[in-house]
């Protein structure tokens, strides 16, 4: 492709259609979650996965075990972050429906 100044054309298209598909898939992503949360099995399904994560509770054992458990806790950090980001209102009543099945 041409050059203007030391700038090859080029690089500069692919380099928008690159951000172009990078969005496109952020995109499907978060509407794919929500998806997902929309129902209500799929938020116990997600809150479930979230509890098993560890993300609550201290990873730390004293031995090697520890660094699975932190490899776990991370995934749910992930998860966690993506469900408040993909919409913070039906991660609140992911919440709220997990608590009303945890005796008091």
């Amino acid at each position: 492709m041409a050059e203007v100044e030391g700038i090859d054309l080029g690089d500069e298209v692919r380099g928008k259609a690159s951000r172009k598909k990078e969005k496109l898939r952020g995109e499907q992503e978060r509407e794919d979650t929500r998806f997902v949360m929309s129902t209500p099995s799929g938020r116990r399904f997600l809150a479930r996965l979230l509890e098993r994560s560890g993300i609550n509770r201290t990873s730390f054992t004293g031995n090697a075990n520890t660094y699975f458990n932190e490899g776990q806790r991370n995934m749910g950090l992930i998860l966690q972050a993506e469900l408040v980001d993909t919409d913070p209102g039906l991660y609140l009543t992911m919440l709220q429906e997990s608590m009303k099945g945890v005796p008091e």
